[in-house]
């Protein structure tokens, strides 16, 4: 309930202000998934989870109808095994302020479900070749520290 009201409240601030005040709250808040029995944050806020286990999450977490489970703000994520995949979800794919840690491989991925990736910050390479976005895409305030490549 108070991660809806706190969406709601900042729709009208500022771009800037909202990644700075969600990536507070993704420190503090989880925001996406149950945490774990052994840590108190959830696969995608844990810094110890192997990347195996944040992709196996990541795509649970979409295959579900509820639309919270779509939200991953402020979490540190590897490459998500999405290349030639179709991408249909319940909800829109809220990615902001997320950090990628590895290659980002979109290859010949087809979103028909809006994502958002504002704020983020890509450490290594964005692959996307043959990529669609068939509904809106953000990537306002992103930071990409490799190559971004695609066709």
């Amino acid at each position: 309930v108070l991660w809806r009201y706190v969406r709601m409240s900042f729709k009208k601030a500022s771009g800037k202000l909202q990644l700075k005040v969600l990536k507070a709250l993704a420190r503090v808040v989880d925001v996406s998934a149950e945490a774990t029995t052994e840590s108190e944050y959830c696969p995608f806020h844990e810094t110890s989870a192997s990347p195996d286990d944040v992709r196996t999450a990541f795509h649970a977490a979409l295959a579900t109808e509820d639309v919270d489970t779509n939200s991953f703000i402020g979490a540190t994520l590897p490459d998500l095994g999405f290349a030639d995949d179709d991408i249909n979800t319940t909800a829109p794919i809220d990615l902001r302020a997320v950090t990628f840690t590895e290659t980002l491989d979109l290859e010949d991925t087809r979103f028909t479900t809006p994502i958002r990736f504002e704020g983020c910050q890509f450490q290594k390479r964005l692959e996307l070749d043959d990529t669609e976005f068939n509904r809106e895409v953000s990537f306002y305030g992103t930071s990409f520290d490799g190559v971004v490549e695609g066709k």
